[in-house]
């Protein structure tokens, strides 16, 4: 007498698991863009971006400002001695998130971040 038993596909797991991956994959970007430590501010400022945000997580700002208008802070780090950088950050869902960060070579003094920002419309909070 022969037994048989049905026998199970080995690639039905497999494919399984290929499917749920994609679909990871698939919606992975889109969960990622809710709150992110990078701003645009590496592509467009280049290496200074990630000093500007090196320095503020390392040492603190060393002033943070506001805008009235948008909410909007601007907190400031000196990178060198007469070399000063800028993070543009905002609340999203309660954290806050950045937007930007940049060193300008005009702000060589600390008199020049603070005009810079005063006429973007931002007022110091510390």
């Amino acid at each position: 007498m022969i037994i048989s038993r049905p026998v199970s596909n080995p690639f039905k797991p497999i494919f399984f698991l290929l499917i749920l991956a994609a679909l990871v994959l698939a919606f992975a970007p889109v969960l990622g863009q809710v709150v992110t430590d990078y701003s645009h501010g590496e592509l467009k400022h280049g290496p200074a971006a990630l000093t500007v945000r090196q320095c503020i997580d390392q040492n603190g700002p060393m002033q943070v400002w506001q805008n009235p208008a948008n909410g909007r802070q601007a907190r400031v780090c000196e990178l060198a001695p007469g070399l000063f950088g800028v993070q543009i950050i905002e609340q999203v869902n309660g954290k806050w998130q950045e937007l930007t960060s940049f060193a300008k070579s005009k702000m060589s003094c600390i008199d020049q971040v603070d005009k810079y920002l005063a006429n973007v419309g931002y007022q110091i909070l510390k």
